[in-house]
């Protein structure tokens, strides 16, 4: 037993050493020299250890063990290839352009807004919740709200629904909603928050709370958390699209209030099915005088997911990289919620493969370790 704990925590910490924890998101395409040589004398040494730890505990056991570490050998060589496999096909997409799949949740949702349901004790089964569109809010923009009553609503007679701001946050008065959709089961209260209201709010995690009047005085109170941020930069228009190489280029055209190295994700559509094709992820150093940038989807990946376009962008996510210590995440927004991107015939793309080094390089580590077992 304890040389099957031995061998099984060897093949453990050296694919975590090779591999440097197998990332679940995309990889840095941007390897320096001085990385890939770290690369190299990490995988260097650990095969070294692999082919040093292998030796020493098989000289170690007994004969009867012998079949049992043969055994596991094995299993461990499996479980690495089928690593392997995995990584290698991980390895064909840049990571400015993984495919997207519609169980990606966290790609297709980002800033997401946990809705929370809470209990009210004006009646039994009967439950109320603050609904924001997104987490983040930009103090320039309007904030849309709905408050979702549920429950045996039958009885129930509501007279009225209004949000606000903590005491001392802000001096405007309620925002009374106005019924949107009603069943017997569920009734929602909407209605627009201005942005004069953020007005003389700081930024920072702030508390929104409901206020729901209901027949013969009774009145239950729920809240919810959201971020309030200042707008750095805003997506303003998409130019046309053109094809360079293996690359569909997508103009990006900004408005920049504060100079930085901003990072934007986006996710990518077929128009016609809607089908998620590429999450695409990109970094550009920006500033009011350099405001335009260029965001790239491989071809390797449109021809993996088989569609030519035209293409849908949406689910835009902008946000500035901290410039200092002690410097805060900014947030951006964009003038449209989705574009259309023309398409091109897949076959118009050159044939080049995206090949990174220093992911090929760990995936000969892999392929080294499988077949020294």
């Amino acid at each position: 037993m304890k040389n099957k704990i031995l061998l099984s925590l060897t093949a453990v910490i050296l694919i975590f050493v090779g591999l440097q924890l197998l990332p679940n998101k995309p990889l840095d395409i941007s390897s320096t020299k001085q990385q890939n040589q770290s690369v190299s004398l990490t995988i260097g040494k650990g095969i070294n250890a692999a082919e040093h730890l292998k030796s020493t505990k098989i000289n170690q056991v007994t004969e009867p063990e012998a079949l049992q570490v043969e055994w596991i050998e094995q299993a461990i060589a499996q479980q690495i290839t089928e690593i392997a496999d995995t990584y290698k096909d991980n390895i064909r997409f840049p990571s400015y352009s993984k495919p997207l799949h519609n169980n990606d949740w966290n790609l297709l949702n980002p800033r997401p807004f946990v809705i929370k349901d809470k209990p009210l004790d004006v009646a039994e089964n009967l439950s109320a919740a603050i609904i924001l569109d997104h987490y983040i809010v930009h103090n320039n923009q309007d904030l849309a709200v709905k408050v979702r009553i549920s429950g045996e609503l039958a009885d129930i007679q509501i007279q009225q629904v209004s949000i606000y701001f903590p005491a001392g946050s802000n001096p405007q008065q309620d925002n009374i909603l106005s019924v949107t959709t009603q069943t017997s089961q569920q009734i929602i209260y909407s209605g627009i928050l201005p942005s004069s209201s953020f007005s003389e709010i700081a930024e920072g995690e702030k508390r929104l709370l409901a206020h729901i009047t209901f027949k013969e005085s009774q009145a239950a109170k729920i809240s919810t958390s959201f971020k309030l941020s200042d707008n750095k930069i805003t997506l303003s228009h998409l130019g046309e699209s053109y094809i360079e190489g293996p690359h569909l280029m997508i103009p990006a055209y900004f408005d920049i209030e504060e100079a930085g190295l901003y990072r934007l994700q986006a996710n990518l559509f077929d128009q016609q099915s809607q089908q998620p094709i590429s999450h695409l992820n990109s970094q550009f150093q920006l500033s009011e005088s350099d405001s335009t940038a260029l965001i790239k989807v491989h071809a390797v990946t449109l021809r993996a997911q088989g569609f030519s376009g035209p293409y849908r962008l949406s689910n835009i996510n902008i946000t500035r990289n901290p410039a200092h210590p002690g410097d805060k995440t900014g947030y951006g927004a964009s003038a449209e919620s989705s574009y259309i991107i023309n398409g091109f015939d897949l076959s118009h793309y050159s044939d080049e493969e995206y090949i990174n080094e220093a992911n090929q390089k760990r995936l000969d580590f892999l392929n080294k370790m499988a077949n020294s077992q």
